[in-house]
């Protein structure tokens, strides 16, 4: 006896059966892209962090050297002082603390900062990442400082130049060398040799005025740090409350 089987048929798709498939397709494409979304949010949101604990790392470093830079130049402005005020006794012989005040201002403490995560921030366009308007606002105005500092600082440095090459035309060291060690300071004092190579109105005039200038774009300077100082301490605070950092 042979069986037969009988084939079902199964009915067309209704017009239900192809709302519900693509509304599940639907919520699967938009909870991926919502999954993605949020990833994405994650990811930006913790280099924003990153680049907002580095930049206080940042600062932490420009606070201390500009601490330093500016002990160093309160160190040297006492001898300018001594220096204005005994210039006329460079010609009448062997003044020992005005020589040793002139040596004394040559050089500064320079302030480079550390600013590694701040380039970062504006090459990369990583600035965006920073959401909180009053942070990315304060970033900015620390920017604006060093560029102002920067300026000064190259002043500074063009005229300290200007005042060195002139101080080492001035000053006979070879003669002022050979007689500290033949017969010493106190004997140099009293006799009548002003150990220059030059001691001519003009050029005496030339120097010291570099001198005047050179301190008063010294204090340009160190106005400069205060500043600064001031901003990265302000931005620092700033910063940690913003973002709710502790250190």
């Amino acid at each position: 006896m042979e069986v037969h089987h009988h084939a079902h048929h199964h009915g067309k798709k209704n017009w239900k059966s192809y709302f519900w498939e693509f509304l599940m397709l639907f919520l699967a494409v938009f909870c991926g892209s919502m999954a993605e979304y949020q990833l994405e949010h994650k990811i930006e949101r913790d280099r924003e962090y990153a680049y907002v604990k580095s930049m206080i790392e940042d600062l932490q470093q420009d606070t201390a050297k500009l601490r330093l830079s500016m002990i160093a130049f309160d160190s040297q402005d006492p001898h300018f002082d001594t220096i204005i005020n005994r210039f006329d006794l460079l010609t009448k012989g062997y003044d020992h603390q005005l020589r040793n005040s002139l040596g004394l201002i040559i050089g500064y403490r320079d302030f480079f900062p550390t600013d590694k995560t701040l380039q970062q921030l504006k090459n990369a366009g990583g600035l965006r990442l920073i959401r909180n308007k009053k942070a990315a606002d304060g970033i900015t105005l620390y920017d604006t400082r060093l560029k102002e500092h920067e300026k000064t600082q190259n002043n500074l440095e063009e005229i300290f130049l200007k005042f060195y090459d002139l101080h080492q035309d001035l000053h006979d060291n070879l003669h002022a060398d050979k007689d500290k060690a033949a017969i010493g300071i106190e004997a140099m004092e009293q006799g009548n040799k002003n150990y220059l190579l030059r001691s001519d109105a003009a050029t005496l005039g030339q120097y010291y005025n570099k001198i005047k200038v050179y301190r008063s774009i010294r204090k340009r300077a160190y106005t400069r740090m205060q500043t600064l100082q001031q901003e990265a301490v302000s931005l620092m605070q700033l910063l940690r409350e913003a973002y709710k950092l502790t250190s």
